[in-house]
C-alpha cells in the first residue's frame, strides 16, 4: 500500500477479489457472515496497510467472484442484496449511493448489482458488474463446489477441454450483464460527453485463453459489448481476476489486466504450468511479451494538455513493468472480426 500511495492517486478502484473467503468448514466459505468479517478486517485492521491508505484517497470499484461469495459464481448466488450492502460498506459508499436503491431506473425492472458511472475530469469511468446477472457457462462451472478438492483447478481444466479442445459453446448466448445493466450501459455511452472512457470489467474481455473465466466464454454477449463500445472516444478496458498482468488489443482497442495485489498465479502449486499457459495463449495481446506474472497493481495517468493517458502496471515496489499510452478524444475502432471465440 505504500507503493500505491506513492503515486498520490486521485481515485483508487477495486476491480474485484478484494478478499478470498476462508472458513473452518468449506461449506461456510463465502457466507454473508464470513464475508462481513473478512471485508471488515481489510478495512479496519491498521496492520494490513489499507486502512491508512483509504483515509487519504477516494475509493470505489466493483466486485468479482470471491468478494461476491463463491468461486465462478453468477446470477444464482443467494442473498445478493446483503452481499451488495456489505461490499458497498467496504468501499465506503454513502447512504445516498444509487447502488443501495432497490427500485430500477427503468421500471418495471428492479435494479440490482454494482454497476455505476464515475467522473475524473473529462474521463468517464464505467464500473460493470459481471457477477450479479451472469448466466451459466455452456458447461456449468464446478469451481464453487466446496466438497471437490482443488475445484478451481478442475474448473479451469473443464473450461479448457470443453471450449479449447472440443469447441463447445462457440455460439453460447448466455448473458453476462443482464438487460437492466445493458440499458444503463447503452444510455451512459450514448451521452458521448467524455474524452476518455475507462470500462472496468472484473473478468477479461479480449482474452483468448480458455483456461480462465472471461467474456470469451460468452461469445454473443462479447460481440454485443464490443459493438456497443465501438466508436467510444479514448477507450480503455480494465480487468483483473487472473493473477497476472497483460496488455491486450489490436488497433485502438486496449485492455489492461492487473491482478493482483496479494496473489500471483506462479505461486500456486500449479505455478510451473502458469507461464506455459500464459505464453501459449497470446494472440489477444498487443505483443507476445506484454505480460507479467507477479504481484502487481495498475495505474492510469491523464495528461489533459497532450490529451494522452498512460496506463501502467507496477510491481509491489512501484516499479513500472508494463505500460501503454493512448490518445484521448479519438474514436476507438474495434476490429471485432479479429477476436476469435475461445479457440
Amino acid at each position: 500500500w505504500t507503493s500505491v500511495a506513492s503515486l498520490a492517486p486521485d481515485l483508487f478502484l477495486w476491480t474485484g477479489d478484494a478478499v478470498y473467503s476462508h472458513a473452518d468448514r468449506p461449506s461456510d466459505r463465502g457466507s454473508v457472515e464470513v464475508l462481513r468479517s473478512e471485508l471488515s478486517l481489510v478495512r479496519r485492521d491498521e496492520s494490513l496497510g489499507y486502512t491508512a491508505f483509504a483515509r487519504g484517497v477516494r475509493v470505489d470499484g466493483t466486485w468479482d467472484d470471491h468478494d461476491y461469495g463463491r468461486n465462478d459464481a453468477g446470477a444464482d448466488m443467494g442473498q445478493k442484496r446483503e452481499r451488495r450492502e456489505l461490499y458497498l460498506d467496504f468501499l465506503g459508499a454513502g447512504a445516498d449511493d444509487p447502488r443501495r436503491r432497490r427500485e430500477g431506473l427503468y421500471k418495471p425492472l428492479r435494479r440490482e448489482g454494482l454497476y455505476k458511472p464515475l467522473r475524473v475530469g473529462r474521463a468517464k469511468i464505467v464500473l460493470l458488474d459481471t457477477r450479479s446477472f451472469r448466466e451459466p457457462y455452456y458447461v456449468p462451472s464446478i469451481g464453487g463446489v466446496h466438497w471437490i478438492p482443488h475445484a478451481s483447478v478442475l474448473a479451469a481444466a473443464v473450461c479448457y477441454v470443453s471450449a479449447g479442445v472440443l469447441g463447445l459453446g462457440r455460439n453460447h448466448s448466455a448473458a453476462v450483464l443482464g438487460e437492466e445493466q445493458w440499458r444503463w450501459l447503452t444510455d451512459e455511452l450514448a451521452k458521448d460527453d467524455a474524452d476518455a472512457t475507462v470500462v472496468v470489467s472484473s473478468v477479461q474481455v479480449l482474452s483468448d485463453n480458455p483456461f480462465v473465466e472471461g467474456w470469451g466464454h460468452f461469445p454473443q454477449e462479447r460481440r454485443r459489448t464490443l459493438r456497443t463500445l465501438n466508436g467510444t472516444r479514448g477507450l480503455v478496458i480494465l480487468s483483473g481476476d487472473v493473477h497476472f498482468a497483460e496488455i491486450a488489443g489490436r488497433g485502438r482497442a486496449l485492455e489492461v489486466t492487473s491482478s493482483g495485489l496479494t496473489h500471483s498465479c506462479t505461486e500456486a502449486f500449479y505455478g510451473f504450468l502458469a507461464k506455459v499457459i500464459i505464453e501459449r495463449y497470446d494472440t489477444h495481446r498487443t505483443r507476445e511479451d506484454m505480460y507479467f506474472a507477479g504481484k502487481i497493481f495498475g495505474s492510469i495517468e491523464f495528461d489533459w494538455e497532450r490529451m494522452n493517458m498512460t496506463v501502467s502496471v507496477h510491481d509491489t515496489e512501484g516499479k513500472k513493468v508494463l505500460g501503454m499510452v493512448r490518445k484521448m478524444g479519438v474514436s476507438t475502432v474495434i476490429d471485432i472480426d479479429y477476436l476469435n471465440m475461445i479457440p
